[in-house]
């Protein structure tokens, strides 16, 4: 069964899913260089004409996006069609179930078999599509084996989007809520965003400020159950929007973001809790745009310590075409009794699923691992480009930039190569089995879903990835380039560890080709760019 899954909505992607494995998959982002791209029309006919024959089209949104579809590519898709009547070629499926499909891929790649889903994003569908009001806020689902989850929980709010000829976005997410709505746990993180200055797509950069924060009791959100109550929710909030945050006003942002921060997770918690408790399952899994959130996923692990849980990686919509293929798999064309975790043959097992292999013309100074350990010792910041670029939102080896974390600049300094506010922090990545040198209750997290806390042993030695509250978003490896990276480097320095960020700068997606690459090396204060497949410096 070959399949081809659009997502034509927010992060818009697409993918190629042949007989359980995922072939191809792009993001829009990573070719217009505009982040969070939803106008993936632009690379349809290129995508889809190489499709040699597709068994079924799973297609996210409207019915007019089909006919458009249709209209446009299908003599470059599987012959010729002739909506509506069509006799020949794939089936074209609509998909719905914004967040099932996020409970879905999480379950699929979790490797459980019963466990608990709970989704969190800023909002999903609408409940009822004729009222085109009251959407998805936060769902609980429960997966016991067979092949259909049951949903055990669901909460919504309130449409808070806005139209325009360009899709939907949120136009006026601070000064539209009125006393009669409530707020969902992400649409709140979104108001925080957009308080200190950014979008609803900056809630990370929330997330950062947060950490500069203290409790404040005049940012009482009055939680009622897990959603957020207006009424008198905002009474001593004066909506008055940050144009930048300095040292010098960041007093009143920060701690709104730190209450932000707090309640919401506090409320996830909650949500958990109430779920397995009803339902006796201790594996739960966690998607949805807000498991993101590296601090609130850090604080369910210490939360509930007897419960095993799954952050997936790519939670956030660019990783909804994969559901939508992996779903219909497994649901349509596979023995569900039959396969292990309820249904699931093989786990994704990497995020290095984007794009393709580039052809790379540059040319040069060769450089193996030890030379690029020396150059990191010596305080240099070293862009690497390898092979497939991360499908994800976290830069983990193969579009990074590397800096020396011993170095307590580093974070002025790798801010500024991005073009980055001063209060954002920066990731480590640290060999698994030094890990817990540096910081406490650590454990394997390959894919970067959660902070630690920095201890007061090794960790005293990196400032440059030690953020204000002492906390680190951790990578640790095993194998791999990295690893011996590493390795190189624990022998000039002494530490097995390395600051390590996304390859772009502020505002862009993910650098995908090796044009973009070198692009953004001269547009930078960045010291090098290697191409590690074949040893090239410039």
């Amino acid at each position: 069964m070959r399949i081809v899954a659009i997502h034509a909505g927010h992060d818009s992607n697409a993918c190629v899913y042949d007989e359980g494995k995922l072939e191809k998959y792009i993001l829009t982002e990573r070719f217009t260089g505009k982040k969070h791209d939803s106008n993936i029309y632009s690379l349809l006919p290129e995508f889809l004409s190489s499709q040699p024959e597709v068994d079924y089209f799973l297609v996210s949104g409207e019915k007019e996006i089909i006919d458009l579809i249709l209209e446009h590519y299908r003599y470059q898709v599987h012959g010729p069609w002739s909506p509506p009547d069509y006799d020949k070629g794939a089936d074209i499926v609509l998909v719905n179930g914004h967040h099932q499909h996020h409970a879905d891929l999480a379950y699929w790649n979790s490797g459980f078999d019963k466990c608990i889903a709970v989704v969190v994003d800023s909002q999903g569908h609408y409940v009822n599509r004729d009222a085109n009001d009251l959407v998805e806020s936060e769902s609980i689902y429960v997966y016991d084996g067979v092949k259909r989850p049951s949903r055990v929980y669901k909460s919504v709010i309130r449409d808070v989007l806005e139209k325009d000829v360009s899709g939907r976005k949120f136009e006026k997410i601070l000064t539209q809520y009125s006393h009669k709505n409530n707020l969902g746990l992400g649409a709140f993180y979104d108001v925080a965003a957009k308080y200190i200055g950014g979008t609803t797509d900056d809630c990370g950069k929330a997330m950062a400020l947060a950490a500069y924060g203290e409790p404040t009791p005049k940012y009482k959100f009055f939680l009622k159950g897990n959603t957020f109550n207006n009424e008198g929710a905002f009474d001593h909030y004066d909506g008055d929007r940050a144009k930048e945050i300095t040292n010098a006003n960041h007093k009143k942002y920060a701690d709104f973001c730190y209450e932000t921060q707090r309640q919401t997770e506090k409320a996830l918690g909650d949500l958990v809790q109430s779920a397995v408790v009803s339902t006796g399952i201790k594996k739960v899994c966690v998607s949805g745009g807000y498991a993101m959130n590296v601090v609130a996923n850090y604080y369910l692990t210490q939360r509930f310590p007897d419960v095993d849980f799954y952050f997936e990686p790519m939670c956030g919509d660019s990783g909804l075409s994969i559901a939508y293929a992996m779903n219909h798999y497994f649901l349509e064309n596979v023995d569900f009794a039959d396969c292990p975790c309820g249904g699931v043959p093989e786990p994704l097992g990497t995020t290095f699923l984007h794009g393709e292999v580039y052809k790379n013309d540059y040319v040069g100074e060769k450089k193996n691992l030890k030379d690029i350990a020396k150059l990191l010792y010596s305080d240099k910041s070293v862009a690497v480009y390898r092979g497939l670029a991360e499908a994800g939102q976290r830069a983990l080896g193969n579009r990074s930039i590397l800096f020396n974390p011993l170095n307590r600049k580093a974070k002025e300094i790798v801010n500024k190569i991005k073009k980055r506010e001063w209060y954002r922090p920066f990731a480590a990545v640290v060999l698994e089995e030094d890990a817990h040198l540096f910081f406490d209750n650590v454990i394997p997290n390959e894919y970067m879903t959660m902070c630690f806390p920095v201890n007061k042993g090794l960790g005293l030695m990196i400032p440059g990835v030690t953020h204000v509250d002492k906390t680190c978003r951790v990578q640790t490896v095993s194998s791999g380039y990295l690893y011996e990276l590493l390795k190189e480097f624990k022998k000039l320095s002494g530490y097995g560890i390395l600051l390590n960020t996304s390859l772009n700068l502020a505002g862009d997606p993910l650098v995908e080709t090796p044009e973009q690459a070198v692009s953004l090396l001269k547009n930078s204060s960045l010291d090098h760019l290697w191409f590690a497949d074949t040893g090239q410096m410039l």
